[in-house]
């Protein structure tokens, strides 16, 4: 599975660049790093942590993903509705006209898309990710606003004009997330103590104490640095389920951005037959 998730993560950035849904951090290669003791590792905390999802949503939607794309004009192709589409029940976003903004999540078969099977849905992805949890898919990120008793999907272009100027960290945050499919971590206090693994030794099974491999001499949670007319985030991103890589952006105001650094921070330890146990 991993070796898939490698190959599809090749492909994409370099096979599709000019696709402007394409993660721009996808296009950039660590170098390699060498494996730093753990004990050697400092923990850095985080005064102001950011969290995309909050304990509270700002509105909730009561309307299923047939009644939005029949009534209201919503706009998944039939191949994409006979797939797995997720539609956020809840909001946790607003844009700048006060409209609430509902996550739709287009699951698709890797080899398809790169046929451009799914052409007729492209106008309406924000960005791209690797659907860790299966082999040979991925998912198109997007946004439904919802204004009144109006629902608008958003192209990516209408999505950089709702959500700037971008004023405060949680925004940039958010825009990141939407746009890169990045994420926060506010903690890393967890990284030093050992996991139970499953492993197979002579066709005994057996539980073990096993810990992160870490690349870092320093494990830094999210932090949103602002300056004049831009900000520097920090956020992190997978494309296997155990390696975790961190990437730092400058993001302007009037939603430019750029990748300035990505580099890999740890692999998380897996059992025998390549599963978290």
């Amino acid at each position: 599975m991993k070796g898939l998730l490698l190959l599809i993560s090749v492909i994409i950035p370099f096979g599709l660049q000019a696709q402007s849904y394409i993660p721009k951090h996808s296009g950039v290669y660590p170098k390699a790093s060498e494996r730093v003791p753990l004990e050697e590792v400092i923990i850095k905390q985080t005064g102001n942590p950011i969290e995309v999802f909050s304990k509270k949503p700002i509105d909730t939607l009561l309307i299923d993903e047939t009644v939005l794309c029949d009534k209201y004009g919503v706009k998944f192709s039939e191949k994409a509705r006979k797939n797995r589409i997720r539609i956020s029940k809840r909001a946790y976003w607003q844009s700048k006209r006060k409209g609430m903004l509902f996550q739709t999540a287009m699951q698709m078969e890797t080899l398809k898309y790169l046929e451009g099977i799914y052409k007729e849905d492209e106008p309406y992805w924000l960005s791209l990710k690797n659907a860790i949890e299966y082999r040979n898919r991925i998912w198109a990120t997007g946004i439904i606003e919802k204004r009144g008793k109006r629902y608008e999907q958003w192209t990516r272009k209408k999505a950089i004009r709702r959500l700037t100027p971008i004023t405060t960290p949680k925004e940039a945050v958010v825009f990141l997330f939407l746009m890169e499919n990045a994420f926060p971590i506010n903690d890393f206090s967890d990284i030093k103590n050992p996991m139970k693994i499953e492993v197979n030794w002579s066709g005994e099974k057996e539980e073990i104490d096993a810990y992160y491999e870490v690349y870092v001499p320093e494990l830094r949670p999210t932090e949103v640095i602002e300056e004049k007319g831009s900000f520097i985030v920090n956020l992190f991103y997978k494309i296997s389920v155990e390696d975790l890589y961190e990437v730092v952006y400058r993001l302007f105001k009037n939603g430019h951005y750029e990748v300035l650094s990505k580099r890999l921070i740890y692999k998380m330890p897996l059992n025998d037959i390549g599963e978290v146990f």
